[in-house]
């Protein structure tokens, strides 16, 4: 109990330094690259506002990081199959406008 408590900290401590980062909070560089890095590991542990940013930052290639509409919709699935509304119509909104294909 304790430790899957642990874990859920865990990962809101990488989504909160990932924010930091992104939205350039409490004294913390503008850095994009770094806030991914912060997305990414709570995102690979299932976290799904972290999966959502990531899905956000490929999706529109935003502040150096290349545009990759396939890691976008990976991401966005991840989190759209944990039942995250944004996750969801953002996902939909990609395949409504041929930004990805089903395969």
């Amino acid at each position: 109990m304790m430790e899957a408590f642990d874990r859920r900290i865990r990962l809101e401590e990488y989504m909160e330094t990932g924010d930091l980062y992104f939205y350039h909070e409490d004294g913390f560089d503008f850095d994009p690259i770094s806030a991914a890095r912060w997305y990414f590991m709570a995102a690979v542990e299932g976290h799904s506002g972290a999966q959502v940013q990531l899905g956000h930052i490929y999706r529109h290639g935003t502040y150096g990081i290349s545009k990759d509409p396939i890691l976008a919709a990976f991401w966005l699935h991840n989190a759209a199959i944990q039942d995250h509304e944004r996750a969801k119509k953002w996902l939909l909104e990609m395949y409504d406008n041929n930004e990805v294909t089903s395969r």
